[in-house]
């Protein structure tokens, strides 16, 4: 868990804690000088969060006190694939778009959790790829992308989807005004909920959809709904 135990450089600094429920003691995790942030579980028990003052996601192993440092520049949300081999999360770099013009490009990063060694899944320099999510069986990501080159630069971000190794890129939801977030597969992998938002509409409330993970049948299901998650999905809902 997240816990801002003290002050520190003038700040209120977050910290990751692990909490033993056996013998009930909490003790912090990496460096007492570093905020750190986002942890989230493995399937296979290893812990993955984020160390600001390193700038690497940190995968800690508490069986065994093994840490494994994934150098990223950013520290966004990141997903485990089910078998724990891989952690992929964002990071976005300064890229020349042209002669006159840099972007920032957000990049899909898949680290191997045993090497560290990180794939490059976006393997372009005019897209943002954010909000990676593995499929239940490992097999596919769900991701937001936009386009940034100003002949296809469209306002929203849609949901795409790639293989687990970065081919067949493709579109599930294509409207150019509506950013799509937080993706939350169904368990058998056939469907998702996300959360979108019209960006022609900025007051407008968030809409929770659901669509099968080939991009057939998007269905609207509340208006000021968010935060879905996979679990919740109902198989009656297929």
């Amino acid at each position: 868990y997240e816990s801002v135990p003290h002050l520190t450089a003038n700040r209120q600094m977050a910290q990751i804690w692990l909490f033993d429920l056996p013998s009930e003691h909490a003790s912090a995790l990496g460096d007492p000088n570093h905020e750190t942030i986002l942890p989230i579980w493995s399937p296979t028990g290893e812990l993955a969060y984020y160390d600001q003052g390193s700038l690497a996601y940190i995968v800690y192993d508490p069986r065994t006190g093994d840490s494994m440092h994934l150098p990223n520049q950013t520290g966004l949300g990141g997903s485990w694939s089910p078998d724990g081999r891989y952690f992929i999360a964002a990071e976005i770099s300064i890229t020349p778009l042209n002669t006159n013009t840099e972007v920032g490009v957000s990049r899909l990063l898949r680290y191997n959790t045993a090497t560290g060694a990180a794939v490059d899944l976006t393997r372009a320099d005019d897209v943002e790829d954010v909000t990676p999510v593995f499929s239940p069986d490992g097999s596919l990501i769900a991701f937001g992308l936009k386009y940034l080159d100003p002949a296809r630069c469209p306002l929203g971000r849609h949901l795409w989807m790639m293989s687990a190794d970065g081919s067949a890129v493709h579109p599930v939801m294509t409207d150019r005004l509506r950013v799509d977030y937080d993706f939350a597969w169904s368990l058998d992998g056939s469907q998702l909920a996300f959360v979108r938002f019209d960006v022609g509409a900025p007051t407008s409330p968030p809409e929770l959809w659901l669509v099968n993970a080939d991009g057939s049948n998007p269905l609207e299901l509340v208006v000021g709904g968010y935060a879905p998650l996979g679990s919740e999905i109902s198989p009656l809902l297929a």
